[in-house]
């Protein structure tokens, strides 16, 4: 569902089509290159946002919290760490079983 708002002239809800792209790592990724490397994702999605009014009014900065919302396999530890940085409580199903 796209929310009446969520772009500029959108009045009303609609039905929309949506795709969820997703990155992948190996748990033997360290902890500190997956961090740094989503970290700069964000920071670049960000970039994009600023010159991009649909990314912009499509609320790309939100994607740590959609991730934890729409995610159901465990995120990588360096995920976990960023995403906490940003204030996003990630849940229980989603903390993999070395960090417990």
């Amino acid at each position: 569902m796209s929310p009446a708002g969520q772009f500029k002239g959108h009045d009303k809800d609609y039905l929309t089509l949506a795709m969820v792209v997703a990155e992948m790592a190996d748990k033997n990724l360290s902890e500190d290159l997956a961090y740094k490397i989503v970290k700069s994702v964000y920071a670049e999605r960000m970039e994009v946002t600023k010159v991009d009014a649909a990314m912009r009014e499509g609320g790309l900065e939100r994607f740590p919290q959609l991730s934890v919302d729409y995610c159901d396999v465990p995120l990588h530890p360096g995920t976990i760490k960023f995403f906490r940085e940003l204030g996003v409580k990630v849940p229980d199903k989603l903390i993999p079983p070395e960090m417990k």
